[in-house]
């Protein structure tokens, strides 16, 4: 019994590290203090979309709503990473 759970608890520790530990480019979170910047139109479906992903996935983001006020991003949603780096349309692979 007592072999059991140490191999059970060494596939638990072994899964963690491959599947669900931390990664060296894990996005930004409400707690590391840099944000995601996105762009887009609350009209546009894709856009909601992306901003609810982010939200439900804890990722930290600005959102600036290019109806009201003028983008210079032409496709949305546009995103903006913390680093500058700019990506269009909707992912989930942060």
């Amino acid at each position: 019994m007592r072999s059991l759970i140490i191999a059970a608890l060494l596939l638990a520790v072994s899964l963690y590290i491959l599947y669900g530990g931390p990664s060296a480019t894990a996005p930004a979170t409400a707690t590391s203090g840099a944000k995601w910047t996105v762009y887009g139109s609350l009209g546009c479906g894709w856009t909601t979309k992306q901003l609810e992903f982010m939200k439900e996935n804890g990722i930290a983001h600005t959102f600036v709503d290019c109806d009201s006020t003028e983008c210079k991003h032409e496709a949305y949603p546009t995103l903006v990473s913390p680093s500058g780096e700019e990506h269009v349309g909707y992912r989930e692979d942060f």
